[in-house]
């Protein structure tokens, strides 16, 4: 099974390797976002790791589209969530 994209034939990875690797993508920015103080720095760590915890998707966020990211997650996100401190 292959996608075409750019004009490019990629491979489509199965979903065992899919699932290990948005692990693996998730741990680690799990265990930054532990390891940091600054609040600007968590924010830009805490959204990616938000949007593949929800959607089960790995992205990349520039910081200029960290505030569409959150216009996008608070729809999904229920509003009996509290953020702990």
């Amino acid at each position: 099974m292959y996608i075409y994209a750019g004009g490019l034939r990629l491979r489509r990875m199965d979903k065992r390797a899919e699932k290990a690797a948005l692990a693996t993508y998730t741990a680690a920015l799990a265990s930054q976002l532990d390891a940091e103080d600054e609040p600007a720095a968590a924010l830009s760590l805490a959204l990616p790791l938000l949007i593949a915890t929800v959607h089960g998707k790995a992205v990349a966020l520039p910081g200029r589209t960290l505030a569409a990211a959150a216009r996008f997650l608070k729809a999904d996100v229920p509003e009996h969530v509290q953020v702990s401190e």
